[in-house]
């Protein structure tokens, strides 16, 4: 099942990529928690970003610590693809093309989604992606 969503952002192709690929600001992306307890990256081979292992700790409303592991699957010019292997993996793809005032982001999440409710899976989905891109757009316009 999958889940999309896209926006113009006030900001060139090449800050949006130094945004997503700063640690701290990765793990605000994909948890929605501004003050990730820790972030770090471990570099894939030859220093080239597919192949990153990028760790979100971050502590829970109920004060405990979780950690997710994120795996850059593919990297290229204008596309990240990023793989959540959780008890239902995740895909997310984020593609950033440049547009007239800025950037163009657009965040597709695919899960094979653990209900018989698929339209519950595809809302939950949908709303994850928006929430990402709104972040990733508040943060890139407000820096540039």
């Amino acid at each position: 099942m999958t889940g999309s969503a896209s926006a113009e952002v006030a900001a060139s192709p090449e800050a949006v990529w130094a945004f997503v690929d700063d640690p701290e600001n990765f793990a605000y992306l994909v948890s929605g928690h501004p003050g990730a307890a820790l972030s770090f990256v471990v570099a894939g081979r030859e220093g080239l970003p597919t192949g990153d292992l990028r760790c979100v700790i971050v502590t829970t409303p109920q004060g405990q610590k979780a950690a997710t592991l994120h795996v850059v699957v593919r990297s290229e010019l204008g596309v990240r693809v990023v793989r959540t292997p959780l008890p239902f993996p995740l895909t997310t793809t984020m593609r950033v093309e440049p547009e007239a005032t800025g950037a163009r982001v657009a965040i597709q999440v695919e899960q094979q989604w653990p209900v018989d409710d698929v339209a519950e899976g595809q809302q939950v989905l949908v709303g994850h992606a928006e929430r990402a891109v709104e972040r990733l757009r508040a943060a890139c316009s407000a820096a540039a």
